[in-house]
């Protein structure tokens, strides 16, 4: 696909395989039998993300590890792939909605933004005409140009900023 080929990148940026740079936690499938308007806590479906908020509250157990904070990086693995760093308060991770953890190599805000072209080509190359589906493998296979970490914060830095003047 087009983003894949990458004539060439500025000095001192490489181009990096991202799966050994991040990590993914798929979303658990919630019983529907435990979903509440009121207490619990908020779960996080893919219709929630754009918004920051939830609409419903899950009151039942679950494991820790799908706990998700505000502005940890979500990306909605169904319809159309489109990342965000999160904006509510603390909630849970519902299924077909993934948590991208970026390590060392990568600053968040910059990481955001750098995958969303990606994952529309991904979106849009996928065939059929039903809802598209999103793997942690078509994110892992992502070839990104990465720049320093300096470098990425200034950018991530602007572009966070315009964002912000567009809202």
């Amino acid at each position: 696909v087009a983003w894949s080929v990458i004539d060439s990148v500025p000095e001192k940026w490489v181009v990096n395989n991202i799966e050994s740079d991040i990590d993914i936690l798929s979303g658990n499938n919630f019983s529907s039998e435990y979903f509440v308007e009121e207490g619990g806590i908020p779960l996080i479906r893919i219709r929630d993300l754009a918004e920051g908020e939830t609409t419903v509250n899950f009151d039942g157990e679950y494991d820790s590890r799908y706990l998700v904070n505000q502005n940890d990086l979500l990306v909605g693995m169904d319809g159309e792939f489109e990342p965000h760093l999160w904006a509510g308060r603390q909630a849970l991770l519902n299924q077909r909605v993934c948590k991208i953890e970026p390590k060392t190599e990568y600053n968040k805000i910059f990481f955001r933004y750098a995958i969303e072209k990606p994952l529309f080509y991904i979106q849009k190359s996928i065939a059929g005409t039903t809802v598209k589906h999103l793997s942690q493998s078509n994110i892992n296979d992502l070839n990104l140009p990465t720049p320093p970490l300096s470098e990425q914060r200034k950018i991530a830095t602007v572009l966070h900023t315009v964002d912000q003047a567009i809202q």
